[in-house]
C-alpha cells in the first residue's frame, strides 16, 4: 500500500501484525518519526487466535517519555483484519474491523498455491478419525490430553485414529501405544484442508483450534467435535480457552456457520457413537 514517500521509510503508509512486542513498537514508532499518519492494523491469525497486541510497563514509560519529548509514538489498533467480524466487533472498540474475503472464494487459486509450499498429501492415511493435539503437555499446562488420546484410541479402535501432533512436539508417547502419527504435522492444517484432503475424516479435538477456521470458511460438511475436558483439575489456562471455544461456535452457528461442529463436554466420547 504505496500512496505517498515519506523521508527515510518511502513507501509505507500501514503495519500490520499479530503480536505487537518491543521491537515491532520500536520500528513503529521509527515508522511514525517520517509519517505520522501510519496505520496500525491487526490481523486474525485464526479464528480462536484473540492476538497478543498488549504491551508491558517498558512499553508504556518509552511512551511517556516519547511524549514528554513530543515525538511521535505507537498511536493503538486502528484497524484490524478478520474472518469474521461478528467475533471481535464488541473487544475491537475504537478501530475499523475489515472481513477477510472467505477462503472458498479463491479455493481453487489457494490449492495451487499451498500445494506448491507444503506437503499436503502424504500425510493422511485411510484412519477416519484424526485428533489434534495442543501443545498444553509440553508448555506445562497438563489437563489430561494424552489419556484422552490413549481413551480415544481405544474407543474408536488404534487403527481407525490418526493424530496430528503440535509441531513443537517430538514425543512418541501415541507411536508406542500403537496409534499412528501424521508424518507432517509441522504442516498447517488449514492447508490440508483447503486442498480437499478430508472426505469422510472427523476431525477432533480438546483446545486445538487447528479445523474450526478451515471448517467454518470452507463449508464443506466436514464434521469437527471438541472433546472439551470440563474438570475440576483443568488449569485455568485451559478453562479460558473452553469458555473462547464455547463462545466462538455459538456467534458462528447465530450466524449459520459451523452447524457440523459439535461441543462435547468431559471428554465425552459417546457423541461419537
Amino acid at each position: 500500500m504505496i500512496v505517498e514517500r515519506y523521508g527515510a521509510f518511502a513507501g509505507y503508509d500501514e503495519v500490520v501484525f499479530y503480536n505487537l512486542d518491543e521491537s515491532l513498537y520500536t520500528i513503529i514508532t521509527s515508522l511514525r518519526a517520517d509519517n505520522v499518519r501510519l496505520i496500525c492494523s491487526g490481523f486474525d491469525e485464526g479464528i480462536l487466535s484473540t492476538g497478543q497486541i498488549s504491551h508491558g510497563n517498558s512499553v508504556a514509560i518509552a511512551n511517556r517519555a516519547r511524549g514528554a519529548l513530543r515525538l511521535k509514538t505507537y498511536p493503538g489498533l486502528q484497524k484490524y483484519y478478520c474472518y469474521y467480524p461478528v467475533l471481535y466487533r464488541s473487544d475491537r472498540k475504537g478501530c475499523e474491523v475489515v472481513q477477510i474475503p472467505s477462503w472458498s472464494q479463491t479455493r481453487e487459486k489457494l490449492t495451487g498455491i499451498l500445494r506448491d509450499a507444503f506437503e499436503t498429501g502424504p500425510g493422511l492415511r485411510q484412519q477416519k478419525y484424526i485428533y489434534f493435539c495442543s501443545s498444553s503437555d509440553i508448555d506445562g499446562f497438563p489437563f489430561g490430553e494424552t489419556e484422552l488420546v490413549m481413551k480415544l484410541a481405544d474407543h474408536v479402535g488404534r487403527d481407525n485414529l490418526l493424530v496430528k501432533m503440535h509441531p513443537r512436539d517430538g514425543r512418541r508417547v501415541f507411536q508406542d501405544y500403537g496409534i499412528s502419527v501424521m508424518g507432517n504435522s509441522s504442516t498447517p492444517w488449514e492447508a490440508i484442508q483447503i486442498c480437499g484432503e478430508v472426505t469422510g475424516k472427523i476431525l477432533l479435538t480438546a483446545t486445538s483450534g487447528s479445523f474450526l477456521t478451515s471448517t467454518a470458511m470452507l463449508d464443506d460438511g466436514t464434521r469437527g467435535v471438541f472433546l472439551l475436558p470440563h474438570h475440576e483439575k483443568v488449569p485455568p489456562r485451559i478453562w479460558e480457552q473452553e469458555e473462547r471455544i464455547r463462545e466462538v461456535v455459538r456467534k458462528l452457528k447465530s450466524e449459520g456457520e459451523c452447524e457440523n461442529i459439535t461441543i462435547s463436554e468431559g471428554f465425552d466420547l459417546e457423541v461419537l457413537d
